[in-house]
């Protein structure tokens, strides 16, 4: 449902290049994630930096939410980041 009284703001501080110089950035470990783990990917939960796919991962977790949020598995846990 769309509230006419909502203003819904999208947080791009995670974001990150994928290609430099023309070639595609390896998979590597990067540490600890700094955002909603909510709607992570799991390569982002596991530490490794994120790509397209991952962005598809957590579009598809996000959609997953807006269609019914009581029965995702991650309903009723609290982020604790």
């Amino acid at each position: 449902m769309i509230d006419q009284n909502v203003v819904k703001l999208v947080n791009f501080g995670a974001s990150s290049e994928y290609i430099k110089g023309g070639v595609h950035i390896p998979q590597q470990k990067v540490g600890s994630i700094s955002t909603s783990t909510a709607y992570s990917s799991l390569n982002s939960m596991m530490g490794f930096n994120s790509f397209r796919s991952d962005d598809l991962e957590s579009l598809g977790y996000s959609l997953m939410d807006l269609i019914d949020k009581e029965k995702v598995p991650w309903a009723h846990i609290t982020d604790k980041v």
